[in-house]
């Protein structure tokens, strides 16, 4: 037996409206959030179409959400279900912000994904699996991965005669 979602189906089309404002660059749009709950088949139609000029991680996410919506929504949500799209809506934001932001660390610093998983303790599949967005970053690694970056910076900003505590 194939393993079914076992979120909501409001849930999904918010994480979809994270993923497409992300792709659009229309972050918090609330006219989007408002459209996402009184009509999610017809926006996650405008947004199929556009899919394939996103960058690699977020065709990647719509394309993982999509494939759960079998059953894909027509009409409104009532209220319970508006409160499933904007929870989605929010996890989807924070998992997609998370990766780009580990990304971003790694090459701040000129690792390679290899040298990066080393620094964080994982593997190189998981970084990659992390930056192409088909895991998502655990909360301990993004700060982890934040710390290693402030402790690279402050190493190279400090003089070379101070002392080493």
């Amino acid at each position: 037996m194939a393993n079914k979602p076992t979120r909501p189906l409001a849930y999904r089309v918010g994480q979809l409206l994270a993923v497409a404002e992300i792709g659009m660059g229309r972050e918090h749009d609330i006219l989007l959030l408002q459209r996402a709950c009184s009509d999610p088949d017809t926006l996650m139609a405008k947004f199929a179409p556009q899919v394939t000029g996103w960058p690699g991680p977020l065709q990647r996410r719509w394309q993982a959400v999509m494939g759960t919506m079998a059953d894909a929504p027509s009409g409104a949500f009532d209220a319970a279900g508006e409160t499933h799209v904007r929870v989605g809506h929010w996890h989807e934001r924070t998992q997609i912000t998370r990766s780009i932001r580990v990304q971003e660390a790694r090459q701040q610093l000129g690792r390679s994904q290899a040298d990066w998983a080393q620094a964080l303790g994982v593997s190189v599949k998981t970084v990659q699996a992390w930056e192409q967005g088909v895991n998502n970053v655990p909360e301990e690694f993004e700060e982890y991965a934040r710390l290693i970056r402030e402790r690279a910076v402050t190493d190279a900003t400090r003089s070379p005669d101070a002392p080493r505590t």
